[in-house]
């Protein structure tokens, strides 16, 4: 299966559009962070990590809007490549 989505519509397309057309784009020092690692994980350690990362998550989304923070939109995906 195959899902076709229109990068237009992701609200996350307003960091480039911010930018001007010749502006250079600093990724790192903007802070956009993109990473990738595989885990071999038991369906236990897979539930425990996950509950770890939900937790964090779920604690710094109880932070309030403040002059020095920004907001972030911070994503992850679980895929499990072994059936």
């Amino acid at each position: 299966m195959r899902i076709m989505v229109d990068p237009r519509s992701f609200r996350h397309r307003r960091y480039l559009d911010s930018k001007a057309d010749d502006e250079e784009i600093h990724l790192i020092q903007d802070g956009v962070v993109v990473s990738k690692i595989e885990l071999y994980l038991s369906q236990e350690e897979n539930r425990v990590i996950n509950k770890r990362i939900q937790k964090i998550i779920m604690e710094a989304g109880q932070n309030k809007p403040e002059h020095a923070r920004k907001r972030y939109v911070f994503s992850y995906v679980v895929i499990p490549i072994d059936a």
